[in-house]
Order: C-alpha cells, then sequence, then structure tokens
C-alpha cells in the first residue's frame, strides 16, 4: 500500500507554513488551504512585517502590544513567580502573626485581592508594616482614619498601601534577593541614619529600598541620576 506524502514525512501532522517554513511540512496545496486564502495571510504578514519595519522603534507593535512595552510585561508574568519565595515567607510570617493577634484579641484580619494578601491589625506587623513577597502584615487598619495611619498621606503625599506596593514590585524585580537586599539597605541605614529624635533610622536615605517609595509619587527604585 502506498504511502502519502504525510506519511512520507515521517508520519507527523505539521501546521503548514508560508515560505521556507513550509518545507518542514505539508505545503498549503497538499493540505487543500484555497490559493485564495493564501494569499490573503501571505499579504497579511507582508503587510505587519513591512510596518513593523516602517514604524520609529518607540511606536512599533505587534498585534495590540508595544514593542517598547515588552520588557514590562514579561515582568508582570513574572514577577509573581520570581517573588514565590518571598511571598511564602510573608504567608507564613502574617499567618502566625493572625494566629498570635486571634489568641490577644487584636482582631486581626485578612485581605486578599489584586493578588496581594494583607494581614491587618497583626501584632507581627508591630507598629509599622512589612512587605515580603506579595503580602503586607500591618501592625493597625490601614482603613481606619482614626488609626496611626490618619496622617501618613497628609505627610507623605502617598498612602501607606501605595508604599508598601512599592516593596512588592522590588520583590517581584529582585526576586529572592529582595530580602538580603532589604537587610543590608535597613543595616547600613541604622549605622549611618537618624531621625529627628536621634534614633537609629531603618528607613534613613542610606536604605536604598526606602530611597523610591518614599518619594511623593512613590515607585520602587528613584530615578537614575544623570550622567
Amino acid at each position: 500500500m502506498a504511502k502519502s506524502r504525510l506519511e512520507q514525512r515521517g508520519g507527523v501532522p505539521v501546521v503548514f507554513g508560508f515560505g521556507r517554513a513550509a518545507a518542514r511540512g505539508p505545503s498549503p496545496q497538499e493540505l487543500g488551504v484555497p490559493e485564495m486564502l493564501q494569499r490573503e495571510v501571505s499579504r497579511v504578514l507582508a503587510g505587519n512585517a513591512l510596518a513593523l519595519a516602517k514604524a520609529p522603534k518607540r511606536d512599533r507593535r505587534i498585534g495590540s502590544v508595544a514593542v517598547r512595552d515588552i520588557p514590562a510585561a514579561a515582568l508582570e508574568m513574572a514577577g509573581p513567580i520570581l517573588n514565590a519565595p518571598n511571598t511564602a515567607i510573608g504567608l507564613t510570617y502574617g499567618g502566625l502573626g493572625h494566629a498570635v493577634g486571634k489568641v490577644r484579641g487584636t482582631n486581626p484580619r485578612i485581605v486578599r485581592g489584586g493578588g496581594t494578601t494583607e494581614y491587618v491589625n497583626n501584632p507581627f506587623g508591630y507598629q509599622g508594616a512589612i512587605t515580603i513577597g506579595d503580602t503586607t502584615t500591618y501592625g493597625q487598619d490601614p482603613d481606619d482614619p482614626n488609626d496611626v495611619w490618619a496622617d501618613y498621606q497628609k505627610n507623605n503625599g502617598h498612602t501607606i498601601r501605595e508604599h508598601e506596593r512599592q516593596h512588592m514590585l522590588q520583590g517581584r524585580q529582585l526576586g529572592p534577593l529582595y530580602l538580603p537586599s532589604n537587610a543590608l539597605g535597613g543595616l547600613g541605614a541604622l549605622i549611618r541614619d537618624r531621625t529627628d529624635k536621634g534614633r537609629p533610622d531603618w528607613h534613613g536615605p542610606s536604605n536604598w529600598n526606602e530611597r523610591g517609595p518614599q518619594m511623593r509619587t512613590p515607585r520602587p527604585w528613584p530615578p537614575r541620576r544623570p550622567r
């Protein structure tokens, strides 16, 4: 019994291509693709390639995605994966604090949304907030207008959630290096920086992890100085 052309190619169906790629699998003609459809697909592909080549680099697009946005989009997708080891630590830390809060009667709560987990009224947050991975542990309630965060936005130009989000983004960029970076920066600030009351300041300017989040318009890292 005679073998078909597809069987002669190894019996592995290959999606047909155009140009040189067609040599690796059955041609459009062999698969019965109408010639009009072949011409239309070739025309669209050629038009897209020409438009991409002619467009200024900043305006080039692949489909609906701007070429310049591809690195940021890739980082957006990979960030939570890179941050996963930190998130595992944060979930453990916040979860333990939540259990302690239950025993102490601090009315602890867990808030989930937007890919993050918040532990509120958590004794492990102490008098502030701690972000580890995609989790933030608050010692108080950031939504309570009478709580410790009441004047934070007025004094800093942004909410405490916006500040802590920058640390989350740092973790998504640094991955497992985030906690060592935070520890080194904080320890350096404790040695070199002082608060208005003369106390060692973890959040001082020597801590590079705090410079961007403390800007009036917070960001993960401060902008680079022009050379």
